[in-house]
């Protein structure tokens, strides 16, 4: 079984039907964060596999993110990161309020 590497290597080429790409490194590095987001927050990585959106590159030999899609999943990480900030904030303010608390209960 002898693959044509020449032809994976150099351009998105029909191969008995089908059209071979890979991914570029912006999309390895999406992948990637998906993966430590997933982790990170115990959601579904499939789920966000799935919302991705992709585009073959100009010189068509690569598949990568659509910038729309970066710019969604940045603003969603923003989004997430002020809400961490604020539960940490809230947590912090009732750590505050503990001792007081447990004064009036006494």
């Amino acid at each position: 079984m002898e693959e044509n590497t020449n032809t994976v290597n150099q351009t998105a080429e029909a191969v008995a039907g089908r059209v071979i790409v890979k991914m570029n490194d912006d999309l390895i590095g999406m992948v990637r964060e998906l993966v430590q987001l997933s982790l990170l927050t115990g959601t579904n990585l499939i789920d966000h596999m799935r919302a991705m959106v992709l585009e073959l590159t100009p010189d068509r030999k690569n598949v990568t993110v659509t910038p729309e899609y970066v710019d969604a999943y940045n603003t969603m990480v923003e989004d997430l990161n002020k809400q961490a900030l604020e539960r940490a904030n809230l947590m912090a303010e009732t750590e505050d309020l503990s001792p007081l608390l447990a004064n009036e209960n006494n």
